[in-house]
């Protein structure tokens, strides 16, 4: 078994620690850490592909991307960008938008 350190925001560990403990909940004969908890949903999950990628996508990255194309389709980008901004923004995106104010 390999030890990995994972990062987590304020929600996810808040999830994570109401699972371990539903799942403690009246399981006597054990115990069920949060490791055993992350391995379970890391075996068992789908991820969802675009929607992880739209979530983490750097708009200063993938606007550079855009204007170094060769057959740039404006239709296209605006489509994309639109369907950046329809979704939430992770913490680091929303720190970037707060300096650049």
């Amino acid at each position: 078994m390999k030890r990995l350190q994972l990062k987590l925001g304020i929600e996810a560990l808040a999830k994570l620690d109401a699972l371990v403990t539903q799942v403690n909940e009246g399981f006597t004969v054990g115990s069920i850490s949060q490791s055993d908890i992350v391995e379970e949903l890391v075996l068992a999950g789908r991820i969802d592909t675009k929607a992880i990628q739209r979530k983490h996508v750097d708009i200063k990255r993938y606007l550079k991307h855009i204007a170094s194309t060769d057959a740039l389709d404006l239709d296209q980008a605006i489509k994309m960008l639109e369907e950046y901004r329809a979704h939430p923004q992770t913490k680091k995106q929303t720190q970037v938008k707060r300096a650049e104010e």
